[in-house]
């Protein structure tokens, strides 16, 4: 029996490493090496780091390399998608023999492989909230694809409110976590720590925590809030207009009997020790959120969460969490429910592992990503 073949692209920004790379290749790894037995035959095509960072299965890197991210920081400003062709082009002789190309995040790269006249089967998944594209634009994309997967029933729910006519294209797979290193740790001798993990960005309402935190020192002034992440991936030394608002407020509530840390960067490997020594985890996104890959690993670790209430976050919750209005009062108050009940955040820490280790490892998720590929292959 011939294997099938899949090609696997990820945006031109993305890298194929541990440390460098994002989600959406920690979401492809994570699915190849937790595969059950298959048919298939993968190939993945993105830029690699080239470093002991890197993941440890081949991939295909486009043939104009650094120079087609270059066009993609350039050209995008003038004409969306330029730098797509480029990238396409460079490794679509290869492309074009799969008979399925599973595109992440970058819809238009559907739209560029049917103008090259591509005719195999396309899934496009989609890893952010593309509610603000155009309905004219959703439609062109959709149209394209085999399958669109999301990350979260809202994020579908949202494409799909432009093209409802498409909606049996919709399908959902959930992102997942590591649960062999995201391990539960009870809550004795976890610090009176809240903590959150993510970019320094405005959208991820990194000010509205601290404004939360500021709210709670009066009643619980021994908590310590950390903060870890930075604006982009990896270390780097010069900080944004956000970053240094965030340390202007940092340095301001620490004056005021505060205690802030922000440790920059983390490797994803040293990620559970963080959330094992934290009795709290708060995501306060100010935007629909796909979905929230974070939380799981939060919830894996026995860490209890207070998110905000947006897109996809609830999905990643579940009924064992706080959720909130993305404004710093009632992030306040989401908090303070837990540190007056600590009861209940013990209780709910369990109950949501209990409901993670049913739903998100990738274990489970890779059987739901390769019955997918054989329900679409099988289809005539």
């Amino acid at each position: 029996m011939n294997k099938q073949s899949i090609g696997v692209i990820l945006p031109e920004v993305e890298r194929w490493s541990n440390h460098y790379g994002g989600a959406l290749a920690r979401y492809m790894f994570e699915v190849i090496t937790h595969a059950p037995k298959h048919q298939f035959d993968i190939s993945v095509y993105c830029k690699s780091c080239n470093t002991k960072y890197a993941y440890d299965y081949a991939v295909t890197e486009p043939g104009l390399g650094d120079f087609t991210l270059w066009l993609d920081r350039t050209f995008t400003k003038i004409r969306t998608g330029f730098a797509g062709w480029f990238y396409i082009l460079s490794f679509y002789r290869k492309v074009k023999k799969h008979d399925l190309i599973h595109v992440f995040n970058r819809p238009f790269y559907a739209l560029i492989l049917r103008r090259l006249g591509y005719k195999g089967k396309i899934i496009i998944h989609l890893q952010n909230d593309f509610n603000l594209s155009s309905t004219e634009y959703a439609k062109a994309f959709i149209k394209s694809a085999d399958l669109v997967i999301s990350c979260s029933q809202k994020i579908a729910d949202r494409l799909f409110e432009k093209d409802p006519d498409n909606v049996h294209k919709s399908h959902v797979i959930y992102n997942g976590a590591n649960a062999d290193k995201f391990t539960f740790a009870t809550f004795e001798n976890r610090k009176k720590q809240i903590l959150y993990v993510g970019r320094i960005d405005p959208i991820k309402g990194i000010h509205n925590l601290i404004d939360a935190y500021a709210g709670i020192l009066n009643r619980f002034p021994d908590w310590k809030l950390v903060l870890a992440g930075s604006a982009g991936f990896g270390e780097k030394n010069k900080l944004n207009a956000y970053e240094k608002e965030i340390q202007d407020k940092i340095a301001q509530v620490n004056s005021n009997g505060g205690t802030i840390e922000h440790v920059g960067y983390v490797d994803h490997s040293k990620l559970p020790q963080l959330f094992q020594e934290s009795q709290l985890f708060c995501l306060p996104s100010v935007v629909h959120e796909a979905f929230g890959m974070v939380i799981v690993e939060a919830v894996f670790c026995g860490t209890a969460v207070v998110c905000s209430n947006l897109g996809g976050i609830p999905e990643a919750v579940g009924d064992h969490g706080i959720l909130c209005n993305p404004n710093s009062e009632d992030l306040k108050n989401g908090l303070l429910t837990y540190l007056n009940h600590p009861e209940k955040m013990k209780e709910d820490s369990q109950a949501g592992l209990k409901r993670a280790t049913e739903m998100f490892t990738w274990k489970t998720i890779a059987l739901h990503q390769f019955e997918t590929y054989e329900k679409l292959l099988s289809a005539k």
